[in-house]
């Protein structure tokens, strides 16, 4: 609907508009008390959850919100892959990786930044890793979420014909967790070594 009330957008109707009243301003230009990056991984994730449980209450909608949710995940655990060893690799030697898609290669990164920093192994790592290399099976290089075909109009597989939402949802919760605890983790052990 345009702002003006019409069904049909109207001449002089803009997308981008300054905001003109309390409850309608959205900054984009700060991070709510985190880096952009994070405020970029935080909010991917929650719109997913979002769209879950929209799923929940109405499950007429779950064919059409499957790949908008799967995709918003596999953003989520990208960009907070990328925040994690951009901030914490170089001062360990292991560069940050901004111009890859690929969550194995994120992930053995992560993988690399941990053991450098001297952090503890704990049986969650290999679960975690797992989980991370089952969504780069789904979906390698961040298209099979978002197109049918390729760029050269060939149809992209799909990994799974069927899933369960809440499940994923469940297990995204864990992994959500874990990435967020080892990146306070890491913050730790840069404060406790001075690394």
């Amino acid at each position: 609907m345009a702002v003006d009330g019409g069904i049909w957008p109207a001449d002089g109707d803009r997308l981008f508009q300054r905001p003109v009243g309390p409850g309608r301003i959205v900054r984009l230009d700060q991070g709510e008390g985190c880096s952009r990056i994070e405020a970029l991984g935080i909010g991917y994730f929650e719109a997913a959850e979002r769209l879950v449980a929209s799923v929940s209450e109405d499950a007429r909608c779950a064919g059409r919100l499957a790949y908008p949710i799967l995709f918003l995940y596999r953003q989520a655990l990208e960009l907070s892959l990328k925040q994690v060893v951009g901030a914490y690799g170089p001062a360990v030697g292991v560069a940050p990786i901004w111009s890859s898609h690929d969550l194995e290669k994120l992930w053995q990164a992560h993988a690399q930044v941990a053991q450098r920093l001297g952090a503890k192994q704990d049986p969650a790592d290999a679960v975690v890793g797992e989980l991370i290399r089952e969504f780069a099976e789904a979906d390698p290089a961040s298209y099979h979420f978002r197109f049918p075909v390729d760029t050269k109009g060939q149809p992209i597989p799909v990994a799974h014909s069927a899933i369960d939402l809440q499940a994923l949802k469940a297990t995204m919760d864990g992994v959500w967790k874990y990435l967020w605890g080892s990146e306070e983790y890491f913050d730790h052990l840069v404060r406790q070594g001075g690394t």
